[in-house]
């Protein structure tokens, strides 16, 4: 009878481990990168639409730095950097067009710890990445916001295809400092 109750247990303990996990490879959590603090309040919905304005960039971005990586016209620092993501498993292009976004208007996305965080692989939905436009809006100011956003979602979709979470920030780092020069 123990030895049911427990592998009964051992199966409901791995069926909500994979339910929290769904939505991600590294079960992680990312932050924004020092956002400039916004001078004027933004409103979650209002930033809900950026969010889905920053993906096309994203989809942009990642295109031209890949075509960038490809022919060698890269820095020795960014050629470092982004070969993790173009040289993964899993081609980064198609999960940032595959993985949904699920943009939080009210509340932090979470960690594999539960603790609360701007952007995140555990989502409540399958084949999803969770940005949080509740503590973008808080947090940063409108004139930072869609290259905040995409560089987050670059740092979830990377961690989708494998990267650590220090290959992340890394990648995230750089994307900002790009995004910010546009």
């Amino acid at each position: 009878m123990k030895t049911i109750i427990h592998s009964a247990l051992v199966i409901l303990i791995s069926i909500l481990s994979l339910s929290m996990t769904s939505g991600g490879v590294s079960g992680g959590g990312g932050n924004l990168i020092s956002p400039k603090k916004p001078k004027v309040s933004v409103k979650p919905e209002a930033v809900k639409k950026l969010v889905f304005t920053a993906h096309s960039n994203l989809t942009n971005y990642i295109a031209e730095k890949f075509i960038a990586f490809k022919n060698n016209q890269l820095s020795a620092e960014d050629q470092k950097t982004f070969a993790p993501v173009f040289t993964a498993n899993k081609n980064i292009e198609d999960v940032i067009q595959n993985v949904q976004i699920q943009v939080l208007i009210w509340e932090s996305c979470r960690d594999e710890k539960n603790l609360p965080v701007d952007g995140s692989t555990i989502t409540s939905a399958p084949n999803s990445i969770c940005i949080s436009a509740f503590n973008i809006s808080r947090k940063v100011d409108m004139t930072e916001i869609s290259s905040q956003a995409t560089a987050l979602m670059l740092h979830e979709y990377s961690e989708l295809v494998g990267l650590s979470e220090l290959q992340a920030v890394r990648l995230q780092t750089a994307a900002l400092n790009d995004l910010k020069k546009l």
